[in-house]
């Protein structure tokens, strides 16, 4: 993963936390 993906998913996380939990 790339620096960019890895802060992607960090803001995703925060901004859409369900969105991350059904990607996972």
């Amino acid at each position: 993963m790339t620096k960019e993906g890895a802060l992607w998913q960090g803001i995703r996380a925060i901004a859409f936390p369900e969105a991350a939990k059904d990607s996972v």
